[in-house]
């Protein structure tokens, strides 16, 4: 990915602005390391295996439960609610050097899945205020 704004206080957020409901729109992230090719190394990281993962790793999550999901265990899946969904991290250092690594699974191979409600990669660079695509829409 490519952030221009690089800061050392750069959040990221999974961010589903509309779903569906129940049995539709079902996503999940199943592990997220944020790393740095530099001395810093290890940013942060997550692979939802314990149900205080949220403070390690994430400043927080709404509509997210732990759960299996398509043959993975411990994923922070969203489903069966109405509104938005999203998950964010707290502020880190995010350079030039600094790559990140994650699985999203969006709909697990089901038919029903509704391209009108895209789950949105994002970042803000101050506190959460505004939000911006890391790769815009062609």
């Amino acid at each position: 990915m490519r952030i221009l704004d690089l800061t050392n206080c750069t959040r990221l957020r999974l961010w589903q602005p509309v779903h569906a409901g129940e049995g539709l729109d079902t996503w999940a992230i199943d592990g997220l390391v944020l790393h740095s090719t530099t001395p810093l190394g290890v940013i942060l990281t997550s692979d939802f295996q314990q149900l205080n993962d949220q403070g390690s790793s994430w400043l927080s999550w709404f509509g997210g439960q732990l759960h299996s999901f398509c043959s993975r265990d411990d994923a922070l899946v969203f489903q069966g609610e109405l509104g938005e969904q999203l998950v964010f991290t707290g502020d880190s250092m995010i350079t030039s050097e600094t790559v990140l690594q994650f699985e999203v699974n969006v709909g697990c191979g089901t038919t029903d899945l509704s391209l009108e409600h895209p789950v949105r990669l994002e970042y803000s660079i101050d506190g959460g205020q505004n939000w911006h695509l890391v790769v815009k829409c062609c």
